[in-house]
């Protein structure tokens, strides 16, 4: 359920990212900058959603201690990657560098959940694939819908003016597109069953 929402959510803050970073902070000296920083890092939110489950299930089954192990890991993992990908990458780096440490650490509780109480990651996996795929139109239908509103849009409005309306533009495309697509989820129908049945 957590990650029925982040999933667009997250895609969605990076598939507008440059547009909204602009209009938030209309006086920064290096928009553009942050802009492609804001669309690399929107989808850690994913990934961190799935550390925060893993990390409370395991606290959940007494293993606390593997928590602890989890974290230390990824933030070795981050911190030596951080000093060999800054170099080729550059402000790019810190955020590839958080992904895979954030990575081992979800992979690792994963693995001592599985053992612990014979979850299925494939199953997880499986039902994710669904969302992914949506999120993934989604995304396109906002970068179509974007390119398209920004060349409509007359730059006598402004810069501020075109970044609002080219967000606005995309962030209902997204929640048109988004809805409609999973409308027939398993997620979306069981919460709905749920529901009936009150």
């Amino acid at each position: 359920m957590v990650l029925f929402f982040t999933f667009p959510a997250a895609i969605g803050l990076s598939a507008v990212g440059t547009h909204l970073f602009r209009l938030m902070f209309p006086s920064s000296s290096d928009a553009e900058l942050g802009g492609i920083i804001l669309e690399w890092y929107a989808p850690a939110a994913i990934i961190i959603a799935l550390f925060t489950v893993t990390t409370a299930t395991m606290q959940g089954i007494n293993e606390q201690k593997k928590v602890v192990w989890a974290i230390a890991v990824g933030i070795a993992v981050k911190v030596v990657l951080n000093i060999l990908l800054v170099p080729p990458f550059k402000e790019i780096g810190p955020i590839l560098a958080t992904y895979a440490g954030m990575g081992v650490s979800v992979l690792y509780t994963l693995l001592h959940i599985k053992k612990a109480v014979g979850f299925s990651i494939r199953k997880l996996i499986r039902s994710l694939i669904p969302i992914a795929i949506v999120t993934a139109i989604m995304a396109a239908v906002v970068l179509a819908v974007e390119k398209g509103v920004e060349a409509a849009v007359p730059s006598s409005m402004g810069d501020k003016g075109v970044d609002l309306i080219v967000t606005s533009a995309g962030i209902i495309a997204g929640m048109v597109v988004f809805i409609a697509g999973s409308w027939r989820l398993p997620v979306v129908q069981g919460i709905l069953s749920a529901r009936k049945q009150r």
